[in-house]
């Protein structure tokens, strides 16, 4: 499969054995962060194959082979993992005392390779569109009638046909 895998999607592992006689082991480890490796319980001492459950992070497996007649050997392969799209937004009037707009600016965490656009929402209306590339911060003014209201923002990735709602931000009456 072609890697970054996206949040949720497993994948199937294949390891071939190479200086291996009838009496050799191999055992399967994993680690999300390259430096404390578990052994993977139930993966035997000569399944070939590992088949991974949802994968939410980047993942590593090892493969530690011995046989007594060569020199012990591991394989290393990491399992990359698209980061969850994630977003906050901010509303504030562009003047307390005298309002004639309301500022919102949303923040973004995204993968810099995938296009982002992003919807943006008053009481449940679409009020904007921002296409893709949008990059983070992302701002918008809006100037519509009633600017006390509830606004959020839906942003959205071509990586893995990602989507995120904002939590909602709450305008009182001016």
């Amino acid at each position: 499969e072609d890697l970054p895998l996206c949040p949720g999607e497993d994948v199937t592992l294949h390891f071939t054995p190479g200086c291996l006689n009838s009496l050799g082991t191999w055992e399967w480890f994993f680690s999300t962060d390259d430096l404390t490796y578990t052994p993977i319980d139930g993966s035997g001492t000569k399944n070939e194959f590992w088949h991974s459950n949802h994968l939410d992070q980047d993942t590593w497996y090892l493969v530690k082979t011995q046989n007594g007649s060569c020199p012990e050997d591991t394989v290393k392969i990491l399992v990359d993992i698209e980061p969850t799209l994630s977003a906050s937004l901010e509303a504030t009037f562009d003047d307390p005392c005298s309002p004639g707009a309301v500022n919102l600016e949303l923040k973004f965490l995204a993968d810099p390779s995938c296009q982002v656009s992003i919807d943006w929402y008053k009481d449940g209306d679409l009020i904007h569109s921002t296409p893709a590339p949008a990059t983070s911060p992302v701002s918008f003014t809006y100037t519509g009638p009633g600017l006390s209201g509830n606004y959020y923002a839906i942003i959205q990735s071509d990586c893995c046909e990602q989507r995120e709602k904002t939590p909602v931000v709450s305008m009182p009456e001016p």
